[in-house]
C-alpha cells in the first residue's frame, strides 16, 4: 500500500497556486500563469534619429510582454518590481538617468490618486515587493490556445487581468505605445504619423505571436484603453466582428 502511495504522489501534477492577494476576489482559471517579455525590431522601420546617442541602433524596438498559460511549478515567482524592471528596458538597453525616470513615471502615475501625493519611499518598496501570479520563463502549456493582444501598454499594464486571462487559457501579449522616436520614453507624441506607426506595432505584434507554438493563429482578439482601443479598433478594420474598449465608447457587432 505505502508503494501504491508513493506512486500516485508522483504521478499527480502539481497544483496551480492560489492567487495573490492583489487579484481580490477574482475567480482563477485551472491553468498556471508563465510570463516571458521579448525586445523586437522591426527593421523596416527606423525609431532612433541620426542625431541620438543610438543613431546605430538600426530598427523599432518593440518589447512584447506576454503571459501563458504554463506548466504547474515551473518558472520563477514574480512580483510588481520585477515588471517595472522589464518596463526599463522597453527601448532596449536603459541608462541609468532613463531607468530612473521610467520608475519615477509609474510612481508618480498610476499610483498616485491612491495616496495623499505620490508614495512615500516605504509605500514605493511595499508596492514593489507585492507578489503576482506570473511565473517568469516558466513551461508553456501545449494549447494551442486564442490569442488576445493588447494595443498599449506594456509589462506595467493592467497585469492582473492579464493574469487572469491567462489562467483561464487565453495567451496574451501586451506591447508599449511608441511614438516616432524618443519623445517622454518614447511616448506622448499624438501625431497622425505617431498613430500610424502604433497601428504597425500591433500587425507586427499578431505575426510575431502567431508563431508561437502554443497559440492558435485562428483566434485572436485586441484589446485596448484609450488611444490603445482606437488602434485596435483600427487594426481589426473594416468589419471586426466584435469590439470591446475597456475604456471607450465604440462597440461593434
Amino acid at each position: 500500500m505505502s508503494v501504491l502511495i508513493v506512486i500516485l504522489i508522483m504521478l499527480t501534477p502539481p497544483a496551480a497556486a492560489a492567487p495573490p492577494v492583489v487579484w481580490g476576489e477574482l475567480e482563477p482559471g485551472t491553468h498556471s500563469v508563465g510570463f516571458i517579455s521579448v525586445l523586437e525590431r522591426d527593421r523596416a522601420r527606423g525609431y532612433f534619429s541620426d542625431f541620438s546617442d543610438r543613431s546605430r541602433e538600426i530598427g523599432r524596438p518593440i518589447q512584447f510582454a506576454v503571459w501563458y498559460p504554463a506548466e504547474a511549478g515551473t518558472g520563477t515567482a514574480m512580483d510588481l518590481g520585477d515588471f517595472i524592471e522589464i518596463r526599463k528596458s522597453e527601448l532596449g538597453s536603459a541608462t541609468a538617468r532613463e531607468a530612473e525616470e521610467i520608475a519615477a513615471e509609474y510612481r508618480r502615475g498610476p499610483m498616485r490618486p491612491y495616496f495623499d501625493g505620490e508614495p512615500s519611499q516605504a509605500e514605493w518598496e511595499s508596492i514593489l515587493a507585492v507578489s503576482m501570479a506570473s511565473r517568469r520563463d516558466a513551461a508553456p502549456e501545449e494549447g494551442p490556445f486564442p490569442l488576445v493582444l493588447h494595443a498599449g501598454g506594456g509589462a506595467t499594464a493592467q497585469g492582473v487581468l492579464f493574469e487572469l486571462l491567462a489562467s483561464h487559457g487565453y495567451v496574451v501579449v501586451s506591447l508599449p505605445l511608441l511614438g516616432t522616436g524618443p519623445a517622454w520614453h518614447g511616448r506622448g507624441e499624438w501625431t497622425v504619423r505617431a498613430i500610424e506607426e502604433m497601428e504597425s506595432d500591433l500587425g507586427h505584434a499578431a505575426r510575431w505571436a502567431s508563431r508561437l507554438p502554443y497559440v492558435d493563429p485562428r483566434r485572436i482578439a485586441v484589446i485596448g484603453m484609450s488611444a490603445g482601443a482606437r488602434n485596435g479598433a483600427r487594426v481589426s478594420s473594416p468589419a471586426p466582428r466584435r469590439g470591446i474598449s475597456s475604456n471607450g465608447r465604440r462597440r461593434t457587432r
